[in-house]
């Protein structure tokens, strides 16, 4: 069989693959996700972690997960008796802290860091807070699949728990608690848990597709499907700034023509980009770059667009990108802007650099992460009922701007004859 014969033949097997997929959905939801529902913002992994640690959680499994957790700390395991108190959120004269593990003879601190850095001094001041505490085990746990270059004074005083990817990690933690779950909604909740994990921190993909199975099986027996797959792997960039583009076009698409374009560094240089060239493949994704969408009547260094939040494409944020003043290229609009929103009473996000943010969807735009987005979609962005709720979302992000900014001109009224 020559290549293209392969090809045709994988187009002809295309019914039948849609029906097997059909029927796997049907009866097996493999892409069911509570955190495709309620999103996985560090908040949201931090409750969700903090319920299966705490022995009177949900889960009914009792101190199951939280003494998994502890040997790997080298403390001692509780008994289903004994006390632990487990908080979110906990604000203390050294910070907020992520989740706080308090026992009668021990005390725990998790930071939990899925998607951003340390801020100033962050483990530093955990660590000195611990140190207030006297007569108990103490723990500083930082929660990461990075951990960091240089932890100042509390170099030595914290342990490092990645995600996934070791047998210290948290995924491996709660995984090999599984065997010992009595209910059966505990243990769909936790393996939901750990393949989330694996999915975002490991690169797991979700449950083989039909056609991808089609594909797999023929790789050993024919050789053109071999060719024609490391063929596309070794064009992978190309096919990647292809998914890339298509999302692109569907984004300027959905906003005014006269918007302007621009890429700005992440040292704030910026460069415009005419709308007829634009491509986004091309844009430079830097870790705080931005890729800027704006009405040339908005204020100065206020627009609407995209970020990545991580180097290379990954955890990529959009929204209004109007700075404090404290901080680079500052919006002195930035205030109203704030006030325009609470006034429109959208529920936002909202950190110094971004009056109003979220994670776009989808969330990473490498290579596999937007080939899976485009492989559930085939091919067609804008049936994804996620890319479109953000494509929206931007609109009615340039709509509150514009009614401020540039509003419509009153209509003349024709005199009574």
């Amino acid at each position: 069989m020559n290549d293209l014969a392969f090809i045709d033949d994988l187009k002809t097997a295309l019914p039948r693959l849609d029906a097997e997929r059909a029927g796997e959905v049907l009866f097996g939801a493999p892409h069911l996700s509570m955190f495709d529902v309620l999103g996985d913002s560090e908040m949201q992994l931090s409750r969700t972690f903090a319920m299966l640690l705490d022995p009177r959680g949900a889960h009914g499994q009792g101190p199951l997960f939280l003494n998994a957790f502890l040997r790997r700390l080298g403390l001692r395991e509780r008994k289903r008796s004994e006390a632990c108190t487990v908080r979110t959120e906990h604000t203390t004269a050294y910070g907020r802290i992520d989740i706080l593990l308090e026992m009668p003879d021990a005390t725990v601190v998790i930071e939990n860091k899925p998607w951003s850095g340390l801020g100033h001094r962050q483990l530093e001041r955990y660590a000195e807070f611990l140190a207030t505490i006297r007569g108990k085990g103490t723990r500083l746990v930082f929660l990461s699949q990075w951990d960091v270059e240089d932890g100042g004074e509390a170099l030595g005083h914290y342990v490092h728990m990645p995600f996934v990817g070791s047998e210290h990690s948290f995924a491996e933690c709660l995984e090999g608690a599984i065997p010992a779950v009595k209910a059966y909604r505990a243990e769909v909740l936790v393996r939901d848990v750990v393949d989330h994990l694996e999915r975002r921190f490991g690169g797991r993909t979700r449950s083989m597709d039909p056609l991808q199975g089609e594909i797999r099986s023929r790789l050993d027996d024919d050789p053109s499907a071999a060719r024609i797959v490391t063929a596309i792997v070794a064009d992978q960039n190309h096919v990647r700034d292809w998914m890339t583009d298509r999302l692109g076009q569907a984004i300027i698409e959905a906003l005014p023509q006269g918007y302007e374009i621009l890429e700005q560094k992440r040292n704030l240089t910026r460069r415009r980009i005419d709308r007829s060239a634009f491509r986004l493949s091309e844009f430079g994704w830097e870790m705080y770059s931005c890729l800027m969408f704006r009405n040339p009547r908005w204020p100065a260094n206020c627009s609407i667009g995209f970020s990545p939040d991580a180097t290379g494409r990954r955890s990529v944020v959009v929204g209004i990108n109007a700075p404090q003043a404290s901080k680079g290229a500052p919006c002195d609009a930035r205030d109203e802007i704030d006030g325009l929103l609470v006034a429109a009473e959208i529920d936002v996000k909202t950190v110094e650099h971004w009056p109003a943010w979220d994670y776009a969807e989808p969330r990473d735009w490498d290579g596999q992460q937007l080939a899976n987005f485009f492989h559930k979609t085939d091919c067609a962005p804008l049936t994804n009922t996620r890319f479109a709720e953000m494509l929206e979302y931007l609109q009615s992000l340039a709509s509150i701007l514009d009614a401020k900014y540039d509003p419509p001109a009153p209509k003349e009224v024709a005199p009574h004859a």
